[in-house]
């Protein structure tokens, strides 16, 4: 799901040279099908949420999506956002977001930061999952 506005084709061209697997669909349904099938598959998922009407059309599914399978860093990117945003405030709906156009480094740094933050959001789900447990006793 990487269509864009800017020239996305450089930024896969880099992934592939750094040796990671790209695969492209503009179908989100059938990603996240994919994703729910084999997760240990992924490595991360970026989704351009613009190529799906925006961000007020996915985020429904990616709060699902983030309680499903926690464990698959996720990326938005936009280029209706001012800035990237390398935080842990939204984790509930993705690890990291991206300005499009996507500067190389903004990439890079993003994968690296999502990898950090979607640690940060599996030991918050497992301690809610632990919390939930025992409100269960």
């Amino acid at each position: 799901a990487m269509r864009s506005r800017g020239d996305f084709g450089a930024n896969i061209g880099w992934m592939r040279a750094a040796g990671l697997s790209v695969g492209l669909t503009d179908q989100l349904g059938s990603a996240f099908s994919a994703l729910r099938v084999d997760p240990s598959c992924w490595g991360a998922l970026l989704i351009h949420v613009d190529d799906f009407g925006g961000i007020d059309e996915v985020l429904e599914k990616l709060l699902i999506l983030r309680r499903q399978i926690p464990n698959v860093p996720v990326i938005l990117v936009s280029w209706r956002v001012a800035r990237d945003d390398f935080g842990s405030e939204r984790l509930p709906l993705a690890d990291v977001t991206l300005r499009d156009p996507v500067a190389m480094a903004s990439l890079e740094a993003g994968l690296a930061f999502a990898a950090d933050n979607n640690r940060q959001w599996r030991q918050r789900c497992a301690s809610q999952r632990e919390s939930s447990a025992h409100e269960s006793e």
